[in-house]
């Protein structure tokens, strides 16, 4: 081998092996869980909200990223199964309060990086809907986390789904 040829393949192969394990070291430095929280005010009553945020099968219709939902059972909880760009997701509505708290929780599988809840909190806000949205969430690969905490940032998908409510009542 030749020294340049050692000089650019072995810093290259040093790259390719340290560079995962460095990932990996660091985000089990990140924490596991998080919670992060944003609010909306939405131009419809509490009632239309919730209606809309309980109807599963019309999530599609109102959030851009999600191609369809099938619904798995509707008893003794509804469970639902969304599918979007980035595969699908099973999820449950653990708790809903008509018109003031709906409480969805990601169905624990082997399969994912992520497990939590996201939890919708409605009030009267001037004859519109206060909605608070609260992800609580724990991701438990390092590599996953190093990866939701600079890429994709734990706020994102909160964001965009008040983003796409608000645009579904301002239509």
């Amino acid at each position: 081998m030749s020294t340049l040829a050692a000089m650019v393949l072995v810093p290259a192969a040093l790259a390719f092996v340290l560079c995962p394990s460095l990932l990996y070291l660091w985000g089990r430095s990140l924490p596991t869980e998080h919670v992060t929280s944003r609010s909306v005010r939405v131009p419809a009553p509490c009632e239309a909200v919730f209606a809309l945020l309980v109807d599963v099968r019309a999530i599609p219709r109102w959030r851009a990223s999600i191609r369809r939902v099938d619904l798995v059972v509707s008893e003794p909880r509804v469970r639902f199964r969304e599918h979007g760009a980035q595969g699908a997701l099973e999820l449950e509505i653990e708790e809903a309060v008509a018109s003031s708290k709906l409480v969805v929780r990601a169905a624990a599988t082997r399969r994912m990086a992520f497990e939590g809840t996201w939890t919708y909190e409605l009030a009267d806000d001037e004859g519109g809907t206060r909605v608070t949205l609260t992800e609580r969430g724990a991701v438990r690969s390092p590599l996953a986390r190093v990866f939701a905490t600079y890429v994709l940032g734990h706020a994102t998908h909160v964001e965009r789904t008040l983003a796409a409510l608000s645009k579904r009542f301002r239509r």
